[in-house]
């Protein structure tokens, strides 16, 4: 079978896990894989690992044809938001695609999504569309599959995030005195008014944490390198930390392994990109999560943690003694592996599958 396998490449640690995780899936059961791109800065990193996988540039009738493609397969997680005008008008856009794809007998399989945040009406009758004619959707928090499900009930299914099924990346390493920063930087309205206030408050944390451990260290971990690249909040946060030898900035730059090899020396962490939260729970290291969109508040409330947290908007008047004193302290933080969370989130590949031996 052919299939077209739909990416957000940007050099982002959690989507080209996302990505891994589904090509080395396909390969398995024998599939071709198609992967949608058209910028080299961004795909690169991520397809020299797969030399059999062949670029598109688009989803049209002619690739359809060419390629004789079978099945179409999304993975992502925040794959439906609705911040703003623009992203709602990319909606309608997908949903032709999709309606392409459909025309042309091609299944259509949606893994690992969440939907929102609703700030915008623009596209959302795009996204209601998309999910009554998709074949399949997996999601990965609760409020996104009781909203998808009103949609589509015979197609749509629950399961923790796919990267818990990766217990690969949680690579034994001596935990040190050192304090793991997932920073983040905002480019929509909506967050990029908080990167001051957001640096600022790390920052502060970083030094404190230095005068309470004169041994200790900072690792500044940028997520995404690519065009929403973390390096300008980044780079702001070093810059601002007093003793910069004991600091390490971490950009992901396409290699997983070397990357979470550095994530597990880490006996602590301030997780802001989601993922950054997820493996810091799959590695078994102590988080206190800041939150920057539903999909993280989502996440904390099926995991049932009511600890420490900090939402963006709060980050210039949260109280800094008391984040501190939870980062020193560990035992209150978000800290509850479960085994089941890691067989769990293996459903996506498995209804993925189950709908492959139909075909």
């Amino acid at each position: 079978m052919n299939a077209i396998v739909d990416i957000y490449l940007d050099n982002n640690l959690g989507d080209n896990i996302m990505g891994e995780t589904l090509i080395k899936f396909l390969h398995q059961k024998g599939v071709k894989c198609f992967v949608t791109a058209t910028d080299d800065y961004t795909y690169s990193n991520f397809i020299k690992k797969f030399p059999s996988v062949q670029i598109v540039p688009d989803i049209s009738t002619e690739t359809i044809k060419r390629h004789k493609i079978d099945f179409y397969v999304r993975i992502g997680g925040s794959i439906f938001p609705h911040n703003n005008m623009k992203e709602g008008i990319f909606r309608y856009i997908k949903l032709y695609q999709y309606l392409l794809l459909k025309k042309s007998g091609v299944k259509i399989f949606i893994l690992g999504c969440n939907v929102g945040p609703f700030k915008s009406k623009v596209g959302i009758k795009a996204t209601k569309q998309i999910f009554k004619i998709a074949d399949l959707i997996t999601c990965r928090d609760k409020e996104s599959f009781n909203y998808i499900r009103k949609y589509n009930m015979k197609a749509s299914f629950l399961y923790p995030d796919i990267v818990f099924s990766r217990e690969d990346l949680e690579i034994p390493q001596n935990k040190e005195d050192v304090l793991g920063m997932s920073t983040y930087t905002g480019y929509v309205a909506a967050l990029k008014k908080y990167n001051h206030s957001y640096c600022e408050l790390m920052i502060d944390i970083a030094n404190r944490y230095l005068e309470e451990k004169p041994h200790g260290k900072i690792k500044l971990f940028a997520f995404d390198t690519g065009y929403n690249s973390d390096y300008p909040t980044t780079h702001t946060i070093y810059n601002g930390i007093r003793e910069k030898d004991k600091v390490q900035i971490i950009g992901f730059n396409g290699d997983i392994m070397s990357f979470m090899s550095e994530f597990n020396r880490c006996n602590v962490m301030i997780g802001t990109r989601f993922h950054a939260i997820i493996l810091a729970v799959l590695c078994k290291i102590p988080v206190l999560p800041i939150i920057y969109s539903n999909k993280t508040d989502n996440l904390l409330r099926d995991l049932e943690y009511d600890g420490p947290k900090v939402q963006m908007a709060e980050c210039k008047n949260i109280d800094r003694e008391y984040i501190v004193s939870s980062i020193l302290e560990k035992n209150t933080l978000l800290y509850n592996y479960q085994s089941e969370l890691r067989e769990n989130s293996q459903g996506h590949l498995v209804a993925l599958g189950d709908k492959l031996e139909t075909m």
